[in-house]
């Protein structure tokens, strides 16, 4: 999908914290025992940094609530430069 949108992305790697997602990505969050997670979307920003959640359980898609999000897994993504 990434591809199709003409979305670049890096390479997935383990984050043991928010500080460890240098920029824009998709973040994997909240592991459980079964060694699943939920995907979110990560819009790094040094002032207000937000996290766009598609989960219908969550009360609104763009959370700021950091400390209830647990990331495990981290994919950064680029903008083509006519969308950013």
């Amino acid at each position: 999908m990434l591809a199709v949108l003409r979305i670049g992305s890096g390479s997935e790697r383990a984050v043991g914290d928010w500080r460890d997602c240098g920029g824009d990505g998709l973040v994997a969050i909240n592991p459980r025992e079964d060694g699943t997670w939920h995907w979110v979307v990560y819009l790094h920003d040094p002032v207000a940094p937000r996290v766009l959640d598609p989960n219908p359980r969550v009360r609104r898609g763009l959370r700021r609530d950091f400390g209830r999000m647990r990331p495990v897994r981290f994919v950064p993504v680029t903008l083509p430069e006519a969308a950013a």
